[in-house]
């Protein structure tokens, strides 16, 4: 509320304080020296944790739910808009943003070059990072519950049950599939 992100160690001694100016809302994303925060007013930017200056700031109109995501190049973040957001992690260009299917409740799950974003709803939708594309949807039963996780080469989703006392775990696998084998066609000889 202060408009301050405050750099600790891992003894809870302040290393540093940077002010970010407006009020800060949502959670945070970290990645090398940078940090990417949303802000009340529906701005999204990074700092760099090492100058402490601002590198960029956007208008996409929500705030964070769930920490962003980043692979270096493009930092993901799903925000309270219900919308999926991909932006150029060093200078902040939107290079695209998807629909949520249902309410934002989870913060996305990058992996390999798919992003995947649960909502609250029965639909689990994968992105192809670089460009948005939806490349597949896995639809439950009934809703989601909980953020993503993976592991390894497979992503593990929970959904509800029929009733209150019950739910399921999915493993869904993202390893790349294997391309058919051609037959093998006789040589023939003249």
């Amino acid at each position: 509320a202060a408009g301050l992100l405050r750099v600790l160690d891992p003894d809870g001694r302040l290393i540093r304080e940077i002010s970010v100016g407006e009020t800060a809302a949502g959670s945070l994303g970290l990645y090398g020296n940078f940090v990417f925060l949303g802000y009340t007013d529906g701005r999204f930017g990074a700092f760099d944790l090492s100058t402490g200056k601002k590198k960029w700031s956007i208008r996409l109109g929500g705030i964070p739910v769930g920490p962003p995501v980043t692979d270096g190049r493009i930092v993901f973040v799903v925000l309270s808009n219900h919308v999926l957001a991909a932006l150029r992690a060093k200078r902040g260009d939107l290079l695209w943003w998807r629909p949520l299917a249902g309410r934002a409740a989870f913060p996305p799950c990058l992996h390999g070059v798919h992003v995947f974003a649960g909502s609250r709803s029965a639909v689990f939708q994968a992105f192809a990072a670089g460009d948005g594309t939806e490349e597949t949807a896995f639809t439950a039963a009934s809703e989601i519950l909980a953020p993503a996780e993976k592991i390894g080469s497979k992503i593990y989703l929970m959904t509800s049950g029929n009733t209150d006392d019950e739910g399921f775990v999915f493993a869904l696998d993202r390893a790349p599939p294997r391309a058919p084998e051609k037959p093998k066609t006789p040589e023939v000889k003249k």
